[in-house]
């Protein structure tokens, strides 16, 4: 339609050199525009030929929709007391119309996306989820509050206040662009944890043992009609280097065990050590400008190799609230954290590999373009757990990783997650993580009141594990003792 006119004639303000070819999608035309700007060659493609195809496919958009758990249509015959058309580009939105139905007429008006937070990120995931970059979605709320979707337009005919604003947000992008590799990503993490009674198997509340702030701390969830704190969080220091980051995080771990150093209490990560308590392990990202490009680059190049060496009983329960695919949180400090992952911190050589893969990845996004998940397949087997079918898929991953220059710097401490792969083999949840860490417990000593403070919610029942033979060598400066046992790990083929 005429918005194509639109964008071509600003990128031709801006000088450098235009092409256009019609390109037909589905039944319909559209203007595939390519446009030189600036000394980079990095590559930056908005809305993709598939993502529009996925969009214009009703069947498509509804079957992805029930894959990732979001309501589409109204098919229980609820009314739908309000709607609102969400304008999208790159995880921002640009407008909100608002309509409000009365008994005796329509209240139209433009809101603030502050206003209705969680449609606006509703209506950004599923941009995401289609493969597009830019689109408006409609979505309707019953009288219940509860959203269905009701389209999905990637060229939508949008007001001249929404043109002005998507051009500018157009020639932010291609600015940042172009000064994006003077820029070193810093990263951080606020992995979790869980503790047990060791005897027993019973959950102890975190809060027994750490604070609500510092280094080592307790999350914010609480026990149902408790004032007891399940979830444990370790929040190491920043840095640019993730084997520094890997130190600190060490660090995090001995202050945690000054704090509960009883041998009757253990240490378990991964998805859920016990049924209805998610735990992730989140990877911050500064110094970078979050958008579905990076996102996209994460869930692919991150998510999925983490996925393939997940345990799958527990991941698959933690997916239907947490993990899902561009899982991420804006923080404060105007950077953002990737929580699509289990807990990584079941051994010292996963949290290395997860550490570097996410240095790798957040500092070269842009070369990193392929999407495992543009298909209603890859994002159910995701959900499911169905490590056979997307295990094929990571040996292109992982060639496009090692084409990478980076990934010499790295290439030690990545192999471990790419022997995992290709040995079928999964982390264990039920080992004590002290022990993969070489956290050694000198003192010895139960803690005493276990039994009285103990949860009545038991640990998961997981297969019998068998160890891992070789423990690689590190080199200088990122090495990391485990336990003289060496971890633990399963084989997918116990399932």
């Amino acid at each position: 339609n005429q918005m194509s006119e639109t964008i071509k004639s600003f990128l031709e303000s801006r000088g450098g050199s235009i092409s256009c070819r019609e390109e037909l999608i589905g039944a319909s035309v559209y203007l595939s525009i390519s446009a030189k700007c600036g000394s980079s060659d990095r590559e930056y493609k908005i809305n993709s030929p598939q993502g529009i195809l996925n969009s214009i496919n009703i069947e498509f958009v509804e079957q992805i929709l029930r894959v990732n758990g979001i309501g589409h249509e109204n098919t229980s015959g609820d009314i739908l007391n309000r709607e609102y058309e969400v304008l999208v580009f790159e995880m921002s939105t640009i407008s909100i119309k608002q309509k409000i139905y009365g008994k005796a007429s329509t209240q139209i008006k433009y809101i603030q996306e502050d206003q209705c937070k969680k449609i606006a990120d509703l209506a950004k995931r599923i941009i995401y989820l289609m493969g597009l970059d830019y689109g408006m979605v409609k979505i309707g709320l019953t009288g219940a509050r509860k959203a269905r979707v009701l389209s999905v337009n990637s060229s939508p005919l949008i007001r001249e206040m929404d043109i002005k604003t998507l051009l500018r947000k157009l020639d932010r992008l291609i600015s940042n662009t172009e000064g994006m590799e003077s820029q070193e990503v810093k990263m951080g993490a606020d992995p979790e944890f869980m503790l047990a009674n060791a005897r027993n198997g019973r959950m102890v509340p975190a809060s027994q043992f750490f604070p609500r702030e510092g280094i080592v701390g307790c999350d914010n969830i609480r026990i149902p009609s408790r004032q007891q704190r399940p979830v444990a969080e370790l929040r190491p220091k920043p840095d640019y280097s993730p084997l520094q980051l890997l130190s600190n995080l060490k660090q995090a771990l001995y202050s945690a065990n000054t704090l509960s150093p009883y041998r009757n209490i253990k240490w378990l990560a991964g998805s859920q050590p016990f049924g209805g308590y998610s735990i992730g392990g989140h990877i911050h990202f500064s110094n970078v400008t979050l958008n579905n490009h990076i996102l996209r680059a994460l869930d692919n190049y991150v998510g999925l190799p983490l996925f393939l060496i997940e345990n799958q009983i527990t991941a698959v329960k933690r997916r239907k609230k947490y993990g899902f695919l561009a899982d991420f949180r804006t923080k404060d400090y105007g950077g953002f954290e990737y929580r699509t992952p289990g807990s990584w911190l079941v051994s010292p050589e996963v949290t290395t590999a997860a550490f570097c893969l996410g240095k790798i990845v957040a500092s070269n996004y842009l070369q990193l373009t392929r999407n495992c998940f543009i298909t209603i397949e890859a994002q159910r087997a995701f959900y499911e757990g169905d490590q056979e079918y997307l295990r094929p898929l990571f040996r292109d991953i992982w060639a496009d990783i090692q084409n990478l220059s980076m990934y010499n710097s790295f290439s030690e401490e990545l192999q471990f997650i790419a022997d995992m792969i290709q040995n079928d083999m999964n982390w264990d949840e039920r080992v004590d993580i002290r022990k993969t860490w070489g956290i050694n417990n000198a003192s010895r000593r139960d803690y005493k009141n276990t039994a009285k403070l103990s949860s009545n919610v038991p640990a998961n029942s997981l297969q019998i594990s068998r160890p891992q033979t070789s423990n690689r060598n590190r080199r200088s400066g990122s090495s990391i003792r485990t336990a003289t046992s060496g971890p633990v790990f399963t084989s997918t083929h116990n399932f």
